[in-house]
């Protein structure tokens, strides 16, 4: 016999063939089975998926506001129903909000409101903007309000919710 690398012979190396593979190919099936023996969930098979139950939570999103050129956005992904207001916070000067404009995606509630504008706010004052009663406003919804200030006043917005 010729030795191959090492220690092992051919001679070795059939006998180790003829022993091992056949043990592997039996464990192989025993292991393939006992996978698939031993989930309990559903099998896909072709043209039969498989039906998974599943339980899905959706949590709630934010609430925020921007205040780009004249456009105030609110967006209330809160799902709650609650309502919200914008306040303005005036300082060094005075401002008047009026709110020209009201838009909202057609998947939105337009937001009710008491509201009256235009909404004039003194200095180290705050002041509601814009409101949506409990139940409406819910979604993204644009206001056209220009901002107008004296004196180069400061005006902080804030949304909060609640009517």
């Amino acid at each position: 016999m010729e030795k191959i690398k090492g220690a092992i012979t051919r001679g070795t190396m059939k006998t180790a063939r003829k022993t091992l593979l056949p043990a592997l190919v039996i464990g192989a099936g025993i292991l393939g089975a006992n996978a698939a023996s031993a989930g309990t969930g559903p099998v896909a098979t072709p043209g039969h998926p498989a039906v998974i139950p599943a339980t899905v939570t959706v949590l709630p999103g934010s609430l925020t506001e921007t205040y780009v050129g004249d456009q105030l956005k609110v967006v209330d992904a809160t799902g709650s129903g609650l309502g919200w207001h914008v306040t303005a916070t005036v300082v060094g000067g005075s401002a008047t909000a009026d709110a020209t404009a009201i838009q909202t995606a057609a998947t939105c509630s337009p937001p009710r409101s008491s509201m009256t504008w235009p909404v004039t706010i003194g200095d180290g004052q705050t002041a509601i903007v814009a409101q949506a009663l409990p139940g409406s406003g819910m979604g993204t919804i644009t206001y056209t309000m220009p901002i107008t200030t004296t004196d180069h006043a400061a005006v902080t917005l804030s949304v909060i919710t609640g009517p």
